[in-house]
């Protein structure tokens, strides 16, 4: 009896999600001095959150880039296809030690709309997907009444090695659906005139 594990090429060399939040602007004071101490939490589909570190007394925080990124490996087609309808939330928190930490305000993301703004390289053994750094607004939560000011700085990058065909279809196929159709001349649709 032989015993062991088959690994697949695709499963070796998975498509990879990275998003980077870089800053935020303008937000909400939520302390009594007039700041806030800032961080980000990311909710990629079902994986688990994943936090940036606190940044002390600032409406404007910063991160160097990698500080406040994560990295979602995508366990092939189904988990690609599952992040093209799918949505991410970056929520952005003041951390506070001896009370409840404030809400600041969310960015959800549908991930094709986004990616669908960017560009798409090849290069000698994947597609990458890619947009930003971008500020979108901030808002408040779904049902909820919450004074929220400011934007969060964004970047995407989709990268799918060449081998896996299927999901570069099916992020081809997600984009496209947020394209804006084209006449015969090049134009788009909606900036041409008629007679």
């Amino acid at each position: 009896n032989i015993k062991g594990k088959v690994m697949s090429y695709a499963s070796l060399y998975p498509a990879t999600l990275h998003i980077h939040v870089l800053a935020c602007r303008n937000l909400t004071p939520k302390d009594s001095n007039g700041k806030s101490d800032p961080y980000v939490v990311h909710k990629v589909l079902n994986r688990p959150k994943k936090k940036s570190s606190i940044k002390k007394k600032t409406l404007n925080p910063s991160w160097t880039l990698g500080t406040n990124s994560s990295s979602e490996v995508l366990n092939g087609e189904m988990d690609v296809r599952n992040l093209m309808s799918g949505v991410i939330f970056l929520d952005c928190w003041d951390h506070d030690t001896l009370s409840a930490d404030d809400f600041e305000g969310q960015v959800k993301l549908m991930v094709a709309k986004f990616l669908a703004s960017g560009t798409k390289e090849q290069s000698r053994d994947s597609v990458v997907y890619a947009r930003g750094p971008v500020w979108e607004k901030l808002t408040p939560r779904i049902g909820k009444k919450e004074k929220v000011t400011g934007d969060m700085s964004i970047s995407m990058k989709l990268e799918i090695p060449l081998h896996d065909e299927a999901s570069i279809k099916v992020v081809d196929s997600a984009l496209a659906a947020y394209e804006t159709p084209k006449d015969e001349g090049g134009a788009s649709a909606s900036s041409s005139s008629s007679s």
